[in-house]
């Protein structure tokens, strides 16, 4: 796992981490995420490259929050970190 200038931790491998559905206290429906060392992230939005990527990655930094960024057919998929999180176990 790499850390880049962002703070974003880049996964480059789908072993780093396990899709899942979590639910958080304020909304009421299941949001679409990551597990990484028994962390969960939330689905933030897909970009282009990593440049945006991190891009979007810092911009979620300063005001706070943690990310990670995966890779997909898609482009790079930027996750947020969602430490009130809950494994929503009725979808596995």
């Amino acid at each position: 796992m790499k850390t880049s200038p962002a703070t974003a931790k880049v996964l480059e491998s789908r072993n780093q981490y396990r899709p899942c559905h979590i639910r958080v206290p304020d909304l009421e429906h299941r949001l679409s995420a990551i597990a990484v060392e028994g962390q969960y992230y939330s689905f933030f939005k897909v970009v282009k490259d990593r440049a945006q990527a991190l891009e979007v990655a810092a911009r979620l930094s300063r005001r706070g929050d943690q990310t990670v960024i995966t890779s997909s057919v898609k482009g790079d998929v930027v996750w947020v970190l969602e430490l009130d999180a809950e494994l929503d176990f009725r979808h596995l």
